[in-house]
């Protein structure tokens, strides 16, 4: 096995992990075990949990990242946020069985004296991005725009995996797309 292969291993099982049992919950063995790798090879490639979660946080964002880029193929702004209500709709079996994996985390590590910074830019980068896509619609209620579909999202991933309810996530994004054309008319 590679060793960029095994540092992948680790880091998926890793994040597969901390978003189906959460960061604390979840043991160095039980990374190991996912990955397939003895579990003194973790810290070959990372010095403690917190490291983990450091990159575990870091491929979120990129993933993301990659995600919203993705939808620069839409058109319009609204096109493109219409696509990120239907990114929370399509993940809805997980946000029903595991909640959001971004939020989860940071509400997780925020109850600790774990640094922040990591989970947060997470929401951060959502956020900025929810912003800018608003801004390009009407700037003076962008910011309260972004806000708004964030808290919806976040609200509807909660709710959902509180309730173990796919079909809660449906009703709520229709709701949303409702939202969206409502406020962008």
């Amino acid at each position: 096995m590679s060793t960029d292969n095994s540092r992948n291993q680790i880091l998926d099982a890793a994040q597969t992990l901390f978003y189906q049992r959460g960061f604390h919950a979840t043991s160095i063995s039980d990374i190991a075990n996912k990955a397939g790798v003895f579990k003194g090879n973790l810290a070959y490639y990372f010095k403690s949990k917190q490291s983990l979660l450091q990159a575990v946080a870091d491929n979120r964002l990129a993933q993301l990242e990659e995600t919203l880029a993705g939808f620069a193929n839409f058109a319009t702004p609204r096109e493109r946020l219409s696509a990120f209500i239907g990114m929370v709709e399509d993940t809805r079996k997980n946000l029903a069985r595991h909640g959001c994996p971004m939020g989860s985390l940071s509400t997780e590590i925020g109850k600790t004296s774990l640094p922040k910074e990591h989970t947060r830019a997470l929401l951060d980068y959502c956020l900025n991005w929810l912003h800018g896509e608003f801004n390009k619609i009407e700037p003076k209620s962008a910011k309260q725009h972004a806000e708004t579909l964030l808290a919806m999202a976040q609200g509807t991933a909660l709710l959902a995996h509180n309730f173990n309810n796919e079909e809660l996530v449906r009703r709520q994004c229709q709701a949303m797309h409702q939202w969206l054309r409502v406020i962008t008319d």
